[in-house]
């Protein structure tokens, strides 16, 4: 994704994180994207291969499940509303996006007013976590 088609994100309003929750297991679907729905399109995090991160805007029909879910007997939902990431990052406007690093894989730093949360791919999994923030920011 070029950083023109994402610049758009920067001062827009968080509606919600959306992941897709695994009841059976009670955890996140980890072969599953990460969606950020905001004032302006939503922003989706991929795990494609190990270590790496593919960003779309505006493809995930949060009617159903992803494609690769199509037949599957787990007991799936989109949900934005399980992790404590999601909760916090809820009506916030997105300050700014950043290429997160430290961790051992790809990922994307969305940071709002109070905080910020960090969608990442370690290991093949997409993973969501809320970040402290770091003094200065």
């Amino acid at each position: 994704m070029e950083k023109c088609e994402y610049i758009r994100f920067v001062g827009a309003r968080i509606r919600n994180v959306w992941i897709v929750w695994n009841e059976s297991w009670g955890e996140i679907e980890q072969s599953s994207p990460v969606v950020v729905e905001t004032s302006r399109g939503q922003l989706e995090l991929w795990a494609v291969y190990i270590a790496e991160l593919d960003i779309t805007t505006d493809t995930v029909d949060l009617g159903r499940l992803p494609p690769n879910y199509d037949g599957c007997d787990l007991s799936l939902s989109w949900t934005n509303d399980k992790l404590p990431a999601q909760q916090a990052a809820q009506g916030k406007l997105i300050a700014r996006l950043a290429p997160a690093s430290g961790f051992g894989g790809a990922g994307l730093e969305v940071h709002h007013a109070t905080g910020a949360f960090v969608g990442a791919n370690i290991g093949d999994e997409i993973g969501l976590a809320a970040l402290p923030e770091r003094a200065g920011e």
